[in-house]
């Protein structure tokens, strides 16, 4: 289960510019829809919760992927596989979502893998 090139940038400078991108999008997001949620307009807080996680969760994915790949030998890459493809960040987007969702409706949000 590894990654896709496209996925995941190689170079230390695009995985830099895209964390920045992300994080800068989820902080903007995070403004209108505070300011939209306190005006008391109809633009909801489902899909912009989800939207927030997901850039976080994705920014996470991605400074791990290159902390893996910097250091592969690290004590907590110990159980990845040799070809590196341990990391995956649109898991982690898909973890942010729900979490950010989880906290923005107060709901338990539960985790079954099989």
């Amino acid at each position: 289960m590894g990654c896709s090139p496209l996925l995941l940038p190689n170079s230390p400078t695009k995985v830099t510019t895209l964390v920045c991108l992300l994080l800068v999008t989820a902080f903007s997001k995070t403004l209108l829809t505070a300011v939209t949620f306190g005006a008391s307009l109809p633009a909801g807080i489902f899909l912009p919760s989800l939207l927030i996680g997901a850039c976080v969760g994705r920014a996470v994915g991605l400074v791990m992927a290159s902390i893996q790949r910097a250091h592969p030998g690290a004590w907590l890459f110990a159980n990845c596989p040799a070809d590196g493809a341990c990391i995956s960040p649109p898991v982690y987007a898909v973890v942010g979502a729900a979490s950010a969702l989880g906290g923005a409706t107060r709901m338990t949000v539960s985790l079954v893998s099989a």
